[in-house]
């Protein structure tokens, strides 16, 4: 992430002035390097760049062909050693049906955004109000400014991916690798846009105050206007009221998450070393006997927690293929005849804190 936006600016540069084609090249290809899915939207983006301005189809076409191959060429370092290995990643209905793949459609995505979830959570929305300021500033001189167009069109672009595959269906298949995305991950870059867009409105709401400000010493306004305006105690200690108004329900439900974070730490930091014991005994075992893979459990479903915060589930035992549940992390039980699953680890009580050796049974 701290990548992309970089990537994001210069590649749009390139696009639109014909100029650092290679910094921009450059910069996608680590983004790619580094995390693919933001690499992803990287190359989409460079798409977007192009339609943007109609009237430099053309031009704008080929720029972006250049900067996506040259991409993709100097990351071929990270991609092309993986493709020995494509068939391992598994690839399942169970996983491709489910909410954390498919994302959550149009109406939910967008009741998130007007209730606040999407950009405070928990708080006032702040960032959000500042966003929905920003939107009606690039709608106001979209057909004038390129760079607002660009703003809001990505971030349209980023909240339309996270909409996923509840709202676009088989229309996703027109996107490259579309099968295999996690659509609900594309969160990512629709709070990447809207932080731009936050910005916008900010600087605007900025400059329209310190304007009326200006205004008020010039002798426009009421009189009282202007003695306040005319007052640098009044004007600075007004800059420092809106300031704390604006970062305080950040700041504050910051401090509350860091809180928590850091109990969980605690948390984990007493747990581990028995955890750690019994799941490296475990580990032993399965060694020892040699005779297929071992599955040790997904982030939702049966069981309880094995090393301090991570949990180890068990599979149905009555169900004949044992199937997962959970999150994809249940990946690693569909590799099928590839690599079976010969052993499982369950906790031996819902009452055990850890799990004991016994765990580790034959499927």
């Amino acid at each position: 992430m701290w990548l992309l936006p970089f990537a994001l600016a210069m590649s749009w540069r390139a696009v639109s002035r014909g100029r650092g084609y290679a910094v921009a090249a450059l910069l996608i290809a680590l983004t790619i390097s580094v995390h693919f899915l933001n690499g992803y939207v990287a190359l989409v983006a460079l798409g977007l760049w192009v339609v943007i301005t109609p009237r430099e189809f053309l031009v704008r076409l080929a720029r972006a062909a250049i900067i996506g191959v040259g991409a993709v060429l100097a990351s071929a370092w990270v991609i092309v050693p993986l493709q020995p290995d494509v068939k391992w990643a598994p690839s399942s209905d169970d996983v491709r049906s489910r909410l954390l793949s498919d994302s959550w459609g149009a109406p939910k995505v967008l009741r998130w955004f007007v209730q606040g979830d999407l950009f405070d959570w928990h708080r006032f929305p702040v960032v959000t109000l500042l966003l929905v300021v920003g939107l009606g500033v690039c709608a106001f001189r979209f057909t004038r400014s390129e760079r607002h167009r660009a703003v809001s069109l990505f971030f349209v672009l980023g909240l339309a991916l996270f909409f996923g595959r509840p709202t676009w269906g088989g229309a996703l298949r027109l996107l490259p690798f579309s099968d295999d995305l996690l659509f609900h991950r594309f969160l990512s870059a629709a709070q990447l846009g809207g932080i731009w867009l936050a910005g916008v409105g900010a600087a605007w709401l900025a400059r329209a105050g310190w304007d009326a400000i200006a205004r008020g010493r010039d002798g426009e306004g009421p009189p009282v206007a202007q003695r306040l305006a005319r007052s640098p105690i009044v004007v600075a200690a007004a800059i420092l009221l809106v300031i704390v108004i604006v970062v305080a329900p950040m700041v504050r439900e910051r401090a509350s998450y860091a809180s928590r974070n850091n109990g969980w730490v605690e948390r984990q930091r007493v747990d581990e070393p028995d955890d750690l014991r019994d799941v490296l005994a475990l580990a032993h075992i399965a060694e020892q006997r040699g005779d297929g893979r071992v599955y040790a459990g997904c982030a939702g479903g049966l069981g309880g927690p094995c090393t301090g915060s991570a949990r180890s589930r068990s599979a149905r035992s009555r169900e004949p293929r044992h199937r997962p549940l959970g999150t994809p992390h249940t990946n690693s039980l569909m590799l099928g005849r590839r690599a079976p699953v010969r052993r499982i680890v369950i906790r031996p009580s819902t009452t055990s804190s850890t799990c004991a050796i016994s765990c580790c049974r034959s499927t």
